[in-house]
């Protein structure tokens, strides 16, 4: 399992012009933070980019998390790097992969955040499946790096289940040439959670995993389905400090100035 490290605040600037430049980070990966503030809400954007992508295993899908049932990628918010806080809650959620597969159907994409797992795809195209990787079948249409897609509560039009079913085998999903969908709402098909919305209230902080699963083996030479980069986009509630840590802070300044 990889794990991303933000960048500190003062860093962030640095990270832009490395990325100008079409330069790369030394570890295998660059990450990405931005965020602005309104009132007591925090948006964020926070953003991995995996060098050398991340392969799925190829008909290895057993319904259980983790190597070698899936491929798994972690990035970590934290107060040193993000500025988020326990204390800190998620207002919003959305989610956005750009990845590579030939055949959508075979895929299960989860989100585990604080011991909750959030089911954002689960085999397009097969209805009532089971949650291990058994049914063969599902959607043959495409995904690639050039289109990402988003999953998000706020898409009421088009469901994950529904994603590849406009578009034939050789088409790719979210090109805008074929008119298919680039955002979807998360559709676990029976397996829930399924919604984005089970985060809200919870804590920001802390580690967010991203769970890939393939459940059926590619045919002659195709290649295994692979993730370029992902990032979640997250409006997080900032509290009012307490009155407890004012009345410390206040305290604290009184007592410096009386003794010097």
């Amino acid at each position: 399992m990889l794990r991303c490290i933000g960048l500190q605040t003062h860093y962030r600037y640095i990270a832009i012009v490395i990325c100008l430049l079409g330069m790369y980070g030394f570890f295998g990966q660059q990450v990405f933070a931005f965020d602005y503030q309104d009132g007591d809400i925090v948006h964020g954007e926070y953003l991995c980019d995996l060098i050398s992508p991340l392969e799925i295993p190829d008909d290895a899908y057993d319904g259980s998390l983790g190597s070698p049932s899936t491929a798994s990628d972690t990035i970590n918010l934290n107060w040193l790097d993000h500025q988020i806080a326990p204390g800190h809650t998620v207002d919003d959620l959305s989610v956005t992969l750009w990845m590579s597969s030939s055949f959508i159907g075979d895929l299960t994409i989860k989100l585990e955040h604080d011991d909750t797992i959030v089911t954002m795809l689960n085999r397009p195209g097969i209805v009532g499946i089971p949650d291990d990787g058994s049914v063969p079948g599902g959607s043959s249409a495409n995904l690639s790096f050039l289109y990402p897609i988003t999953f998000t509560d706020h898409e009421l039009d088009y469901a994950a289940e529904l994603m590849g079913s406009t578009i034939t085998t050789s088409d790719f999903v979210g090109d805008p040439a074929n008119g298919s969908s680039d955002t979807y709402f998360p559709y676990g098909d029976d397996v829930e959670p399924d919604t984005l919305s089970t985060f809200i209230g919870g804590s920001a902080y802390g580690d967010w995993t991203l769970h890939i699963g393939d459940s059926s083996p590619n045919a002659g030479d195709v290649p295994a389905a692979e993730l370029q980069k992902w990032s979640i986009s997250l409006d997080r509630v900032v509290p009012e400090p307490s009155s407890f840590l004012l009345l410390c802070g206040i305290s604290g300044l009184l007592f410096r100035r009386n003794t010097r």
